[in-house]
C-alpha cells in the first residue's frame, strides 16, 4: 500500500471495502461522513471503490434510498445502525 493513496490510512481503505460488501440491495448513494480525511485520497478512493453507486462528502441527511458511511467519529443519535464496520458504520436515519 506504500505510494498508494490508501497509504495515509489503512483503517479507512479497509473500511470502504468493507462498506462496498455491506451496502443493503438497492442503495442508491452514500454520503461519507469522516472529516478527518482529505478530499485527495479519501473521498476520491470512496468514489472509486464504490462505483456506480454516487458517493458524496458531507454531514448531511442522506436522501430516501442513500446511506451514511462514518468514520472517525461518533454518528448522530436516533440512526440505524445498519452494519458496524471497522472504524466507522453504515447508517440510515430513523
Amino acid at each position: 500500500m506504500a505510494g498508494r493513496g490508501p497509504a495515509f490510512d489503512r483503517r479507512f481503505f479497509e473500511l470502504v471495502l468493507a462498506a462496498r460488501e455491506a451496502l443493503p440491495p438497492g442503495t442508491r448513494g452514500i454520503v461519507l461522513d469522516a472529516p478527518s480525511i482529505p478530499e485527495w485520497g479519501g473521498r476520491f478512493l470512496a468514489i472509486y471503490e464504490l462505483a456506480p453507486i454516487p458517493v458524496v462528502a458531507g454531514t448531511a441527511r442522506p436522501q430516501p434510498g442513500w446511506v451514511t458511511l462514518v468514520y472517525g467519529r461518533p454518528w448522530p443519535p436516533g440512526w440505524k445502525l445498519l452494519r458496524a464496520l471497522p472504524g466507522g458504520a453504515l447508517l440510515t436515519p430513523s
